[in-house]
């Protein structure tokens, strides 16, 4: 892949199951920021019986991000367990990708080829771009030779699609992490379990001293694949 050093700045939409809000992608070809906002849930149940609210009153909006390094050969993950923000760092593997260089077609003007690989349990399919010879892409999307633009798997977890691109005089940059707890991809289900046992204990003993109290139980619901 021949050196490309411009900063483009993407815009996304994702409408898949697992992540439904918008995200911005700062990159070029040596290293990328992913900025996520999307809705999100606590569901919180009552001696074992999930409660969830009919309304969107439980909702709130989430910040992430993922930025990727080839340089550092390194990825930094954002994510929450609970109410506790960490930051998920491991070294950089390739992606499975398969490239069907016969199926092509033309996104947003720019000339796109098929490629699938499977992550962590997914099939995603996606459309890479060799106009921007970039190996970024959204989410933990990467490693073509081409700015990927489209992607979707075939539960409809995940759909992504790129709605705007411009040059930029921005350049992605390292967030600072000094304040988070940085953990390996493996340790994240174990300590999410921990903080909501530690969260229904805080709930229940706050209910102590009143009658006709509730025995509160915080079950952990993970659909992301990869952090299970």
């Amino acid at each position: 892949m021949q050196m490309f050093s411009q900063n483009y700045q993407a815009e996304y939409a994702e409408f898949g199951s697992l992540n439904h809000g918008r995200a911005s992608l700062l990159f070029n070809s040596q290293s990328w920021l992913y900025k996520m906002s999307y809705e999100d849930e606590i569901k919180i149940s009552s001696d074992g019986n999930q409660m969830q609210q009919a309304d969107d009153g439980n909702k709130f909006v989430i910040h992430r991000f993922n930025y990727y390094s080839l340089d550092g050969k390194y990825f930094l993950w954002e994510e929450k367990i609970l109410t506790e923000k960490c930051v998920i760092k491991e070294k950089l593997e390739d992606l499975n990708w398969k490239i069907y260089n016969d199926s092509t077609k033309v996104i947003g003007g720019y000339n796109c080829i098929l490629a699938q690989c499977d992550l962590c349990g997914w099939d995603v399919k996606a459309w890479f771009t060799p106009d921007i010879p970039v190996s970024c892409g959204p989410w933990r999307l990467w490693g073509l030779p081409g700015l990927i633009v489209n992607a979707f798997s075939a539960d409809g977890d995940i759909d992504i699609q790129m709605t705007s691109l411009k040059k930029t005089d921005l350049a992605p940059a390292q967030p600072d992490i000094s304040k988070y707890k940085v953990i390996a991809k493996s340790e994240y289900a174990a300590l999410l379990e921990q903080n909501a046992q530690k969260m229904a204990r805080i709930m229940n003993s706050r209910q102590d001293n009143r009658e006709g109290t509730t025995t509160f139980s915080v079950k952990t619901i993970l659909p992301d694949k990869c952090l299970r």
